[in-house]
C-alpha cells in the first residue's frame, strides 16, 4: 500500500463490479478511505472485504439516480473519517 491518497476519502459508485470495483481497490491500495457505494449493499460489502480486511472502507447502499441516496453517500464519506 502506498500513501499517495492518505488522509483522503474517496466515494466510489458502482463499487461492486467492473470499473467501480477496480477503482475501489486502487484507491484503497493508495491509502485512501473508501465509501464503496452500490445499489446492492451486500455486493458493496463484498467489495469492502476484498479491499481491506483491516478497515479503511465502508459499504453504502446507493442508487445514483436518487438525489437522497447521493446525499447520504456524501454524508457517509464525510462522517467516519
Amino acid at each position: 500500500m502506498t500513501e499517495r491518497s492518505a488522509k483522503k476519502v474517496a466515494p466510489v459508485t458502482g463499487a461492486s463490479s467492473e470499473i467501480g470495483l477496480e477503482t475501489t481497490l486502487l484507491f484503497y491500495s493508495e491509502g485512501a478511505s473508501v465509501v464503496a457505494a452500490d445499489i446492492n449493499e451486500e455486493a458493496a460489502m463484498e467489495t469492502v472485504e476484498m479491499a481491506c480486511a483491516a478497515g479503511g472502507a465502508a459499504p453504502q447502499e446507493a442508487d445514483v439516480s436518487s438525489a437522497i441516496d447521493c446525499e447520504e453517500m456524501v454524508a457517509s464519506a464525510e462522517s467516519p473519517w
